[in-house]
């Protein structure tokens, strides 16, 4: 068993890296190296919980932040018909998910004007 670090974080707890292998203090599994997120911060060098975990629990918080409205970021679904993605926003009254989006739903609502951009024309 070759033992590449053991130190101990600020609750006096032992993180051990063996083998390139780190427990996640979430769901308990030694995992490879790579899929723990860099921390310079912590003793190892390496976050306590996994990329996975990490991602639930970010999901978890903005899923709870936009149904509660307390921090103030919001799900939203794109107002453009052909994009269906879902974005978050910090104010509620954002429609688009990219300025992109907002573009094309203009352009197609506004048909007699694309010609003018388009072709530098005047409209009668």
């Amino acid at each position: 068993m070759l033992v590449h670090s053991q130190k101990k974080n600020s609750q006096g707890i032992k993180k051990v890296i063996v083998n390139n292998k780190l427990q996640c203090s979430n769901c308990k599994y030694l995992l490879d190296i790579s899929n723990f997120y860099k921390d310079n911060s912590s003793a190892t060098g390496y976050r306590s919980y996994c990329k996975s975990c990490a991602k639930r629990y970010r999901r978890e918080k903005l899923k709870q932040a936009s149904t509660s409205g307390i921090i103030g970021i919001f799900l939203e679904k794109c107002a453009y018909k052909g994009c269906q993605k879902n974005f978050t926003t910090k104010t509620p009254t954002k429609t688009f998910c990219s300025p992109k989006c907002r573009k094309r739903d203009w352009y197609e609502k506004n048909e007699q004007y694309k010609w003018k951009t388009t072709y530098k024309i005047g409209i009668n």
